[in-house]
């Protein structure tokens, strides 16, 4: 099979990736890539979901494209049922040897990792990064009233430890979603093309972890881990994993001992809750449950206190990934005395019982309906 090309146009304002009916743009002020490289950390997985070799037509660093290389290794034996094995080429740009500048720039979402990461970051060392926030992953292109609540809830926080704020606009998540790439691995590369897209201004970007590096093993699968997110840099960019030393379990302290920070976090999977938290979806819930663990006490944040029974019946235990999650949790809490709260996920844990499909269906409406209070509950406050 041919290769697959794509090719990258740039303006100050829009960067458009094209190859063979695919287009992804990103737009925003001032853009400053180098070279292709954010067609490269784009196209990659796109060409080895495809199993065709990829050609990028342009300029592209020897040592990106070096990295390029081993991450198509890595990525066809850690998920052969989604990548094949590629061959890649580009055009060869020679770098520049030494960083336009010594300031990086970090993903920032406003959610738990993120959040912990720049505190942690001005805390621990007094850097301030320029920060990129995303528009086009957690809030839709066409979602800009929900998506300037979020900047507005993070602004005193990013003001506080962060340095210049940079919005970017992409749709380049559609074309990942049409060819069947899993989110849980492609945000990985997205966030390298986003920040590929001020390459020249910087000499790093920052990525938060998900999953501590202990934890890389049980947790399957991700896009970001300390054996891939490094090899998306190139001679003059060095893509850096913050935190991978801390676990959900260390990272909520953290965040919990900060009114600013506690206060700014957003962590809901209800969209229409977002960017508040409704205190009652799944991924709430099991915000909840691991400050439960963590500190013994659930922070002032949801407009839903505590944890109720029925607050566990549309926890889908079935994912590997957690199953695992919830088990350490539950662990945690039996060492702090909290585990009584968490006796309905435990028991499910011990027994590998599932609902039946009319009882989970009826759980997940139950789970609706609560979060369509929760968002009535918050805009009353």
């Amino acid at each position: 099979m041919a290769p697959i090309t794509f090719r990258q146009t740039d303006t100050v304002d829009e960067i458009v990736v094209r190859g063979e009916g695919i287009v992804a743009r990103f737009s925003g002020q001032d853009l400053q890539p180098r070279g292709a490289h954010v067609a490269l950390w784009f196209a990659l997985p796109l060409a080895m979901r495809m199993g065709r070799d990829l050609y990028i037509d342009g300029a592209v660093c020897p040592v990106a494209l070096d990295n390029a290389r081993r991450l198509a290794t890595i990525w066809s034996n850690l998920a052969p049922q989604v990548f094949e094995p590629i061959e890649i080429e580009a055009q060869v740009l020679n770098p520049d040897q030494i960083p336009a500048s010594d300031r990086r720039i970090m993903a920032f979402s406003g959610g738990v990792d993120s959040s912990t990461a720049l505190l942690n970051l001005h805390h621990n060392t007094g850097e301030r990064p320029d920060l990129l926030t995303i528009q086009g992953l957690d809030y839709r292109l066409s979602d800009k009233q929900r998506f300037q609540h979020l900047l507005d809830k993070t602004a005193q926080f990013r003001a506080e430890h962060g340095n210049q704020q940079r919005i970017l606009r992409t749709d380049a998540g559609t074309s990942y979603r049409a060819f069947k790439v899993p989110i849980s691995i492609s945000f990985g590369f997205l966030l390298a093309a986003c920040l590929g897209t001020h390459e020249k201004r910087y000499k790093g970007g920052i990525i938060a972890s998900d999953v501590a590096q202990c934890y890389e093993c049980t947790e399957g699968v991700y896009g970001t881990s300390s054996g891939v997110t490094p090899l998306m840099s190139s001679a003059t960019f060095q893509t850096f994993l913050a935190d991978l030393d801390l676990s959900r379990f260390d990272k909520l302290p953290i965040l919990a001992a900060d009114p600013i920070a506690i206060n700014s976090v957003s962590c809901c999977e209800d969209y229409q809750s977002r960017p508040h938290n409704c205190g009652v979806c799944a991924k709430c819930v099991r915000t909840k449950g691991n400050f439960l663990a963590a500190i013994r006490t659930i922070p002032d944040m949801f407009p839903k206190p505590g944890l109720d029974p029925e607050d566990f019946d549309a926890i889908d235990l079935r994912a590997p990934v957690y199953a695992q999650s919830w088990k350490r949790m539950v662990a945690r809490a039996k060492e702090n005395g909290t585990d009584a709260v968490l006796n309905p996920i435990a028991n499910r844990l011990e027994t590998g019982f599932h609902p039946g499909r009319i009882r989970w269906t009826i759980y997940r409406i139950k789970a609706v309906l609560r979060a369509y209070k929760a968002r009535r509950r918050n805009r009353k406050s």
